[in-house]
């Protein structure tokens, strides 16, 4: 019994003397700016500081380049934990799949049609 109580608290005080290693405690890295970039050159900027890329959603601004980015969470020059994931807003190709878009949720949400398209994936970028 006494073996099995010391090893616990064995466990437990590894356990807790390793949460600093596991939480990557005190380790931070500053958010490069990335913020009119193209997607590509966003995203190698991202992976070379040693954050995960991903695109969070895209909508069409016409006074700007196709596949630019217009918006990142965290922003830059945050200090975050290392490993975190950049989430990118990134300008459309066209205007066009965002109108198709928004024509499916809104016949969906009167009832005329199923909702095979919801919002949340057209503005995350998916084909409609």
């Amino acid at each position: 019994m006494l073996t099995g109580v010391l090893l616990a608290v064995a466990i437990l005080f590894i356990f807790i003397f390793s949460l600093n290693w596991l939480t990557h405690h005190d380790e931070s890295k500053t958010v490069p700016s990335v913020a009119g970039k193209s997607f590509e050159e966003a995203e190698e900027i991202l992976e070379k500081a040693g954050f995960e890329v991903e695109i969070q959603d895209s909508i069409y601004v016409d006074t700007v380049k196709p596949l630019k980015v217009l918006r990142q969470v965290p922003e830059a020059d945050e200090m975050v934990k290392v490993n975190r994931t950049v989430y990118l807003t990134i300008n459309r190709a066209s205007a066009k799949a965002e109108r198709r878009c928004a024509y499916r949720v809104r016949r969906s949400k009167s009832g005329d049609a199923p909702n095979t398209s919801p919002a949340g994936l057209c503005s995350a970028g998916s084909p409609c």
